[in-house]
């Protein structure tokens, strides 16, 4: 409480990490902003402590003029024995005051409050848990860490895909309210896995998999008994006071009167909501129903640069907010608009490209001839980081810029539940089907309310286990409809009573301990787990797949776009029995098992310290190891004699530095990316059918999968368990799944 409410921006405590202990109060004559000359004071001062501190538990003799901090420390330190003096002085930490950032992010909250608590309640979540900002962000939609976090509720991008759109025509992180959505989402996961709302709340920051090595590791979910006696590798400062932090918020919060005196909080947001029917550019959007894309723009933060400003499409479904009151006129203005827009390929020449595996910015815009710079740009990226899978809006005017496109024309199948084109308060439409198809951007509570049930009776009757859905799923609908949750008017929402969680996420009696804020992020919040399982094997000796190349989706068009696939014919039949393909009936998404891929990520020993190795997998680049083990490129390049600009081939051994990130913590990062690749490939395709395909002589599964199919190899792989790809002889038979966009 004491950082959020007493201490100034200007002022840094210099304090014990552990116990909290305060020893002194630096004064830096203005607010704490990064500069050098303030982080160099920081420092000098943190070493003056521990100086001093060294020095009465050893008995030496003191730095110059260090006798009156010595004096006021022999006071504050009376009673401890030498030993835990001695492990005071390794454990000093400064943290700069938050008084007026809290103050601010008080007022801030106003707009957002109402409706997030509406989104908790639908979700049966304790409303304490709405300020969750706070400590996260302190309500600032822009925010940015140093982890890569993005957004009012710091998602990080693989956990941030899970529960919501993100990429870069739609990146809901930058949406308060939905991400606010997504963060319901992933408490309400975490908290089922977990068990206690102090578990579920630092999973939140330190993320699922942690937690649960940490209960593993002391066989209890005591968070006190966790706090005290886990040890394990970035469970640091951070993760151990995030949940002391966050009551200490609420505290502050419930009581900011008593701190700040009397406060306004900014008025709620008002706005109503336009489902998009049909992707289409912004600006034939904004014309269509009558509203300037100046307006349109900053109420819809999600969309990606290269979106606003017109050179892209707004995605079906979209949830555009419109001015307040205005949803109605909106939907009327839309549905007697003129005729559809052209594709924006079509419009100003604008093209696509697709990450391959071992792809770089750099090369992408060499292949393409334009700029890194204009390709950030164009589709909002903030670094050079990019995943195999990601698909990236080529500037205009760039020569070579066009991506072909293997196309299958077939007539478009409308889907049973097509995205509505209402007001966000307005009426239900017409009685529900009985089934419900996903659409892109949608999510359980939304199609709950739309068809007037409820989200645990959606569930029940779908069997799933979380929230997560997908682009072409279908949903049972329940038999007995439940009335639909109505979302309460901002003005009414802060007054509602919410319905009484399972167990209290803030006791009543608790005192909130004086947590320190972070001064900076120290762990990254691990993406919570798919309900898909993956299954890897160890890959091939050969270079990356480039299988994506060439694959559109649906918003690339405006009007009804043909099916399209990336070369997915079936070869030709020959006269020799080699490749004979044997059409199989739609088949299941492809059975991997969570213990194979454990085994082909497996960190080995090298007989070095602190050094480990890996085998290259599919999708993996030097960026992403860079990343994961917290390292730069170029310390990886040496370690493994590799040059600038060479791609690693999959099945290579890999040199790995284990000083920073742990062999446990590096295998868990790297399940957690491959577990979202094949989350986005499951939002982006689907699985129309399988062959049964024999190899005919000098015919090799490479070939197979880069250039006969054009499928990933870990895909072929889960539907060949227990099979050997890289021995496969000439008559041999494999499964190959078919691909096509959803």
């Amino acid at each position: 409480m004491r950082v959020f409410a007493r201490v100034s921006t200007s002022e840094v405590l210099i304090h014990d990490e552990e116990n909290l202990r305060v020893y002194s109060t630096l004064r830096l004559g203005a607010p704490w902003d990064g500069r050098r000359e303030q982080r160099m004071a920081i420092r000098a001062e943190r070493q003056k402590h521990e100086a001093v501190l060294l020095a009465l538990a050893e008995g030496g003799s003191l730095p110059p003029g260090a006798e009156a901090l010595a004096g006021r420390l022999r006071k504050q330190l009376a009673g401890d024995s030498r030993q835990e003096v001695w492990r005071a002085a390794y454990s000093v930490r400064a943290q700069p005051g938050l008084k007026e950032k809290f103050r601010e992010g008080y007022i801030r909250s106003g707009r957002y409050l109402p409706r997030f608590e509406a989104a908790f309640r639908r979700r049966g979540l304790p409303l304490e848990l709405v300020l969750l900002p706070h400590i996260e962000s302190g309500f600032e939609e822009r925010a940015y860490s140093k982890a890569r976090a993005v957004g009012m509720w710091q998602f990080i991008q693989p956990t941030g895909r899970l529960f919501m759109r993100v990429d870069g025509a739609v990146d809901g992180r930058r949406d308060p309210f939905i991400s606010a959505e997504a963060a319901a989402g992933l408490l309400s996961l975490n908290h089922k896995e977990l068990g206690t709302w102090p578990l579920a709340l630092t999973a939140y920051n330190h993320g699922a998999h942690g937690m649960q090595r940490a209960v593993a590791a002391l066989g209890t979910r005591d968070f006190g008994a966790i706090v005290k006696g886990y040890r394990g590798p970035h469970f640091g400062f951070a993760s151990r006071n995030f949940y002391g932090e966050f009551l200490a918020a609420v505290h502050v919060h419930r009581r900011v009167a008593d701190f700040f005196g009397p406060l306004k909080q900014d008025p709620p947001a008002r706005f109503d909501v336009f489902h998009v029917p049909q992707p289409m550019p912004l600006d034939d959007l904004a014309r269509r129903i009558g509203l300037p894309r100046e307006a349109l723009r900053p109420m819809n933060p999600a969309l990606g640069s290269w979106v606003a400003r017109g050179r892209g499409h707004v995605p079906r479904g979209y949830p555009l907010r419109v001015p307040a009151g205005q949803g109605g006129q909106v939907a009327h203005a839309f549905a007697s608009g003129g005729a559809r827009p052209s594709a924006p390929a079509e419009r100003d020449g604008a093209g696509w490209a697709f990450v391959a595996p071992g792809d770089t910015l750099s090369a992408i815009a060499s292949r393409h001839k334009v700029s890194v710079q204009g390709l950030m740009a164009a589709n909002g990226l903030q670094d050079a980081l990019i995943h195999p899978g990601d698909r990236l809006l080529v500037p205009r005017g760039a020569a070579g810029q066009k991506v072909e496109v293997a196309r299958k024309a077939a007539p478009v199948q409308k889907k049973e539940e097509e995205a509505p084109v209402q007001a966000a308060q307005g009426k239900e439409g017409p009685a529900a089907p009985r089934v419900a198809v996903v659409a892109r951007g949608d999510t359980l509570d939304e199609i709950a309310r739309r068809h007037g049930v409820s989200v645990k009776d959606l569930m029940a009757a779908n069997k799933l286990r979380g929230a997560l859905i997908h682009p072409g799923d279908r949903l049972a609908l329940p038999g007995q409809a439940a009335p639909a949750a109505k979302e309460a008017a901002p003005g009414q929402v802060a007054g509602a009573k919410a319905s009484p969680p399972e167990e209290a996420l803030v006791p009543p009696a608790a005192k909130a301990p004086e947590a320190a804020k972070p001064q900076e992020v120290e762990e990254k919040k691990a993406p919570a787990e798919p309900e898909e399982e993956l299954r890897v094997a160890r890959a091939d000796q050969a270079p990356p797949i480039d299988w994506l190349e060439g694959v559109a989706e649906e918003e690339e068009a405006a009007g009804q776009p043909p099916v399209r696939t990336a070369a997915l014919q079936l070869p030709a039949e020959k006269a020799e029995p080699g490749a004979a393909a044997q059409p199989k009936a739609r088949a299941p998404a492809s059975p991997m098992r969570e213990e194979a891929l454990r085994e082909a990520l497996a960190v080995s020993a090298t007989g070095k310290d602190q050094i480990g190795k890996v085998h290259i997998q599919e999708n993996e680049t030097i960026s992403h190891f860079a990343e994961w083990l917290e390292v730069t490129p170029d310390r990886l390049r040496r370690l493994n004699g590799l040059r600038q600009g060479r791609a690693m081939p999959m099945g290579r051994e890999f040199k790995v530095p284990l000083d920073r990130v742990s062999g446990a913590d590096l295998l868990e990062r790297r399940l957690s990316y491959h577990r979202s690749v094949k989350a986005e490939f499951d939002r982006k395709y689907e699985i129309s059918g399988t062959v049964l395909h024999k190899l005919a002589p000098r015919e090799n599964v490479w070939t197979l999968v880069t250039q006969t199919y054009k499928v990933p190899l870990w895909l072929v792989r889960g539907y060949n368990p227990g099979k050997d790809l890289r021995r496969l002889v000439a008559g041999e038979e494999i499964v190959v799944p078919l691909v096509k966009p959803r």
